[in-house]
């Protein structure tokens, strides 16, 4: 089940139960906060869904797109650890529970190549070949230049601190698993918070045939009932 349809079964589960819940679970899925996380999980018969949000902030430090090797390897680790159904999200071993997909979808821009910096540099030399018949001039033009440069990378900085202050991305991920005991399935542990320090809190909204509940995972609380929705 992707992420479009576990969102629809999500909606007509908690439209059953609960729509002040639906609509809570939608602001906290639409804000953008730092370090806050949404998990809607959804428990139906042999079945288990589940759909993680989070801003890419709490993966790896930042929403950008990826500008150095450093970063896009960042990118691409937390993609292969988050990817993987059965790390992240653990269920009882007696419901005998196996991961049957793994999606994720992402907003952040990713990187192709480097950025080519040296067409200033190359310029200014094109500049100092043809100077060379007046030194002094030469001279006043190359401290001039210099000045330039300085003021482009104090405004090269600013630029590139403004965009990542203005940069918002997210990572949605779904989960679903087929369960072959779905009567001994009585807990989920979520491992998202041990994987990913960045992530503080996670908003858990639980939907099951016996109703819905919500409440709110760390890193010292990361054990979810879902007796309480079967």
């Amino acid at each position: 089940m992707n992420a479009h349809y576990i969102a629809v079964a999500f909606f007509t589960v908690a439209l059953l139960t609960s729509p002040v819940v639906w609509a809570q679970t939608q602001r906290d899925l639409d804000s953008h906060e730092h370090g806050a996380s949404a998990l809607n999980v959804i428990v139906d018969d042999d079945h288990v869904y589940v759909e993680f949000e989070s801003p890419w902030a709490n993966l790896v430090g930042f929403e950008h797109e990826p500008g150095n090797d450093e970063q896009r390897a960042a990118v691409n680790n937390a993609l292969e650890s988050i990817s993987d159904a059965s790390s992240m999200i653990l269920l009882d071993s007696s419901a005998n529970c196996e991961a049957s997909s793994s999606e994720v979808t992402s907003t952040m821009a990713m990187a192709d190549e480097d950025h080519n910096d040296h067409d200033h540099d190359e310029h200014s030399d094109d500049e100092h070949g043809h100077d060379e018949h007046s030194d002094e001039k030469h001279d006043d033009e190359h401290g001039h230049d210099e000045h330039s440069d300085d003021k482009h990378d104090d405004e090269h900085d600013h630029d590139e601190h403004a965009h990542d202050e203005e940069t918002h991305s997210e990572i949605l991920v779904s989960y679903a698993f087929e369960c072959a005991n779905p009567d001994k399935l009585e807990t989920m542990t979520v491992q998202l918070t041990s994987t990913f320090p960045g992530i503080e809190d996670i908003d858990v909204q639980l939907a099951g045939p016996g109703g819905q509940s919500g409440l709110e995972l760390d890193a010292d609380n990361n054990t979810i009932d879902l007796t309480a929705v079967k």
